[in-house]
């Protein structure tokens, strides 16, 4: 599910139960999923369904509910999906502002982090593309965080002499985590990102447009449920129409969802 996906079912479902983006993970392998005939869901472990509750970024803190120990630090495995989210989400972002140009490397370069791997990369030699030398000071990047990530994560595992799963349980806090001069470096990248590409007036009406087509799509389906795909029918009489078709919407692609507007709301196109 995309970004824009979640926040538009968040509001649109403030007043029908709410919507958090880790608890409907859960709810799709817990019920929504069928591979199973005699139970719905995936079957998957407690420990595992716990991770997915627990999962945060620096974007998503989610209230965990009783039920999942929320006193609990989440296990090491479930930590380093978080950390390699943060990664992944950061520098994916860069990359995807850097190509379509809302990002001007002139400014870019006042971040320490991209200077430093800017300077690794030019250790190994020239790359005249600047195209291909500007993925490459990415890819640097990654390795500089995850290289970090790893050497801190022992120091935390020897400093706190941690063996066992119950210790990872009881540690007051995260365990696979970046040095503080990571953690300040990542910060100003983060802020960076967030003012000159989220905030980017391009990005903003992207999001806003893209927001007004899914609740389109949304109210389209409350207006007439007959519209839905025979199962979400009857999905709706169990669980509500609001309900039937947040879980409908949430599990759409993009593009899906592209092709399900144009069949609600172009009159000439395919059925």
């Amino acid at each position: 599910e995309s970004g824009i996906h979640q926040a538009a079912d968040v509001q649109l479902m403030k007043n029908h139960g709410g919507f958090e983006h880790n608890q409907h993970g859960l709810r799709v392998v817990d019920l929504l999923e069928h591979r199973y005939p005699d139970f719905p869901g995936l079957n998957l472990s407690w420990e595992l369904r716990e991770s997915m509750i627990k999962h945060h970024t620096a974007y998503d803190r989610p209230v965990v509910p009783a039920g999942f120990r929320p006193e609990w630090q989440h296990l090491l495995e479930a930590q380093v999906v978080d950390a390699a989210d943060s990664i992944a989400y950061d520098n994916h972002d860069l990359d995807d502002g850097l190509r379509s140009h809302l990002i001007d490397e002139a400014d870019i370069k006042k971040i320490e982090l991209w200077r430093l791997a800017e300077d690794n990369l030019k250790k190994e030699g020239s790359i005249d593309d600047r195209t291909i030398f500007r993925s490459q000071v990415i890819i640097a990047l990654i390795n500089l965080e995850v290289t970090d990530l790893i050497n801190q994560t022992l120091k935390m595992l020897e400093k706190y002499n941690i063996k066992t799963v119950q210790e990872v349980r009881q540690s007051s806090g995260v365990v696979v985590t970046f040095s503080p001069e990571m953690a300040v470096k990542k910060k100003e990248l983060q802020l960076f990102l967030l003012e000159k590409f989220y905030r980017h007036h391009q990005v903003v009406r992207m999001a806003k447009r893209a927001g007004r087509f899914v609740e389109e799509l949304f109210n389209a389906y409350l207006e007439d449920q007959s519209q839905l795909p025979p199962r979400h029918q009857k999905w709706a009489e169990q669980v509500g129409l609001h309900q039937a078709v947040c879980d409908y919407i949430a599990g759409m692609t993009d593009r899906y969802a592209q092709e399900e507007y144009k069949k609600l709301f172009y009159p000439f196109e395919r059925m």
